[in-house]
């Protein structure tokens, strides 16, 4: 898998584990890093929010969680434009989540801070 993840206005260097904004660079911490690798690896498909828990987290009890969606919040506010709307982390409503990245990017449109 390419570890250079883009999106609108913004880079994720997945093994380094940030994120390139125009206005700076942020970390991710291990959980978001480690559910968008996993999201990423199955860009544009639907991703069960069970197959999250148990595979991202390890989650094994029925007890209800909403660990994922916390970690999604966080995500959308370091890689969307606007959290809000988002354009790449979308909620698929009653399922989970599906990731749709941004184009390829070329050597010239790469960011210079990698």
């Amino acid at each position: 898998m390419n570890n250079l993840l883009p999106l609108t206005g913004r880079h994720v260097d997945l093994a380094r584990r940030v994120v390139m904004t125009p206005t700076g660079t942020l970390g991710l911490t291990t959980r978001e890093a480690q559910l968008l690798s996993y999201l990423a690896e199955r860009a544009e498909e639907v991703v069960h929010r069970d197959e999250i828990l148990k595979t991202v987290f390890e989650y094994r009890s029925t007890n209800p969680t909403r660990i994922v969606d916390v970690v999604v919040r966080r995500l959308r506010q370091k890689i969307e434009n606007d959290p809000s709307s988002p354009r790449h982390l979308i909620s698929v409503h009653g399922v989970g989540y599906r990731l749709v990245p941004g184009r390829d990017l070329t050597r010239d449109q790469r960011p210079t801070n990698l």
